[in-house]
């Protein structure tokens, strides 16, 4: 089957794309702040509330077993999807921040020191930065910074920033401001010769690649369900079991104990350990469903897919000059970020939206590598597996109108 009919089949999953927004067909290039959802996973939530909506593990009847066994196979789900050891390994958090704030509170803030080392890339987003500057204030540690080079990639000597010093490199594998992909493999092959541990944050990997956790060996990997055709408020966090043993509670409350008293409170084991409260249920039950889904399209069709769509975009970006195109690397995700000094993004995209075409302008979470490359945002299009030719040849079709109303 053309990819056209691939995508054509795709499309028709997605109640959502079939309206009209402000006259015109809608064209949505936001992928990359969260994907639509296609009709199986809101059947999976429907169906939680409709047939058997219950609290999980502990109730004694029906519902609540229906409940907890649909909750428990989505993490089987993600245990197979990222390729990890142990089902004990997955924990379900909120998103990629939640995931990343509890490797933060429940390990380095426990097992740093002062004069220890963070590593992250400029590129990071503020949920990879943040929590790590809370770690330095609390321990002593000290954030160092991988560069990038014009194209957005690290630079040549990004090894030489790894040292014995460092004990935690956190980085994400492709960055939600330019799409570039980063040698993650190679970082946690090197960091670890060094001594340090590994976070991967994958949010923006996690349509692109198999994660296959144990063969990158990372200490820690995180995502977010949004990003992957799931619901929002869901995420993972994967962690070597021999990690998640030594590492503190985050939260406490229901659910993460054994045995409560007065005179003290014993934890279970990981991941309920880290699991405070009651689960996001639907969530994760629509989380698991998105994963089914998705694998169910098969890498080959995802790769001939992006291909595709990144094929298309060549014209766009050749035709369209008025505008920069930023993070031209050759390994990149189907992620467009573009800016201007003649006019601002915001506008920008706003007569976009006036033309039925969803994109994101802003800095994207991203401050510091906008400072540091002397912008203040971009407007960013960023593809799907739903996005056909269509949706180029209207964005092309609407940035050069917009253009021309902006400049003149």
């Amino acid at each position: 089957m053309s990819i056209a009919l691939e995508i054509q089949r795709i499309r028709k999953e997605f109640p959502i794309l079939h309206q009209k927004v402000r006259g015109s067909s809608l064209v949505y290039l936001d992928n990359a702040a969260t994907t639509q959802k296609p009709q199986a996973v809101i059947a999976s939530i429907s169906a939680y509330y409709e047939q058997y909506n219950s609290n999980v593990h502990r109730g004694a009847h029906y519902l609540a077993n229906l409940a907890t066994d649909a909750m428990e196979k989505s993490r089987d789900t993600v245990q197979h999807f990222i390729g990890a050891s142990h089902r004990e390994e997955i924990i379900f958090t909120q998103g990629t921040t939640d995931g990343i704030n509890l490797v933060a509170h429940a390990w380095a803030m426990t097992q740093l020191k002062s004069g220890d080392e963070i590593l992250v890339a400029l590129s990071e987003h503020h949920a990879n930065i943040v929590p790590w500057q809370q770690v330095c204030k609390k321990t002593g540690a000290i954030l160092k910074v991988i560069p990038l080079n014009q194209d957005g990639t690290w630079v040549s000597d990004w090894k030489l920033h790894v040292n014995g010093s460092t004990k935690l490199v956190s980085v994400g594998w492709v960055s939600n401001a330019t799409g570039v992909v980063h040698p993650v493999q190679e970082m946690i092959t090197h960091a670890h010769s060094l001594g340090a541990k590994v976070l991967i944050d994958a949010a923006q990997a996690v349509t692109h690649f198999p994660l296959q956790v144990a063969q990158l060996n990372c200490d820690w990997l995180v995502f977010s369900g949004h990003k992957l055709f799931g619901p929002t408020g869901i995420g993972v966090l994967f962690g070597k079991k021999e990690i998640l043993e030594v590492m503190e509670v985050y939260r406490t409350g229901g659910e993460m104990i054994k045995k409560v008293s007065f005179e003290g409170t014993t934890f279970q084991e990981a991941p309920l350990k880290f699991e405070a409260g009651t689960p996001h249920i639907q969530g994760i039950i629509g989380l698991g469903e998105a994963i089914r889904w998705f694998t169910n399209m098969g890498w080959e069709l995802i790769h001939r897919i992006e291909q595709a769509q990144i094929e298309w975009m060549k014209g766009v970006t050749s035709a369209v000059q008025e505008v920069q195109w930023i993070g031209e690397s050759e390994r990149k995700t189907a992620l467009y970020s573009f800016w201007s000094p003649q006019f601002h993004h915001a506008d920008l995209g706003e007569l976009l939206d006036q033309q039925g075409v969803a994109i994101r302008t802003g800095h994207h979470c991203t401050q510091p590598l906008w400072e540091a490359w002397k912008m203040s945002g971009t407007a960013r299009a960023s593809f799907a597996l739903y996005n056909n030719e269509e949706d180029v040849v209207q964005l092309q079709k609407s940035l050069v109108k917009s253009i021309q109303l902006l400049i003149g």
